[in-house]
């Protein structure tokens, strides 16, 4: 485990996997940020007695991941707020960061049919099919093989483009 120390935060560091910790109290101790309810994490840090909040993906994307555009915004690659990963996280633009995260196509497969059709808009199609949308998301980021009783598949059909990043 390689530790890195933030550069403005001195006694906090992080790690390649998004675990952060600090030397704050003498010994080395991880911390577990603190879920907000839109998903992100957040972190406080004690600076010469003055508390500085931080999201958990800001902490990481600016100890390990070059910023040489000085982009505003970081988009989470796989959409799951709980991976803070380096490989996970790349500074952007915010219309960048809007466009992967809203504007996507995406396929839906239907496993006793076998029909296949686009959609652009998840949270439309999981309201007309009553489905819930955080386990499309689950799905979609492969941590369930189908939804609704095995009757559907998604993936995403959009490919990445680089610009803005």
């Amino acid at each position: 485990m390689e530790l890195k120390e933030h550069p403005h935060l001195k006694g906090y560091f992080g790690t390649v996997d998004g675990r952060v910790y600090s030397n704050k109290w003498g010994k080395l101790k991880e911390l577990f940020p603190s879920k907000l309810k839109n998903g992100y994490y957040l972190m406080s840090c004690s600076i010469n007695k003055e508390r500085i909040q931080i999201f958990h993906h800001q902490f990481i994307a600016q100890i390990f991941i070059p910023n040489p555009n000085n982009y505003s915004e970081i988009h989470h690659k796989d959409e799951n707020k709980s991976n803070n990963s380096v490989e996970n996280l790349e500074w952007c633009t915010r219309q960048y960061n809007q466009e992967q995260s809203l504007a996507k196509t995406y396929l839906v497969e239907n496993l006793i049919t076998g029909e296949k059709y686009k959609i652009h808009n998840l949270k439309k199609w999981c309201e007309k099919e009553k489905i819930r949308y955080d386990t499309a998301l689950r799905n979609l980021r492969g941590e369930s093989n189908t939804i609704k009783s095995k009757t559907f598949k998604l993936s995403r059909t959009c490919p990445k483009n680089n610009n803005g990043r």
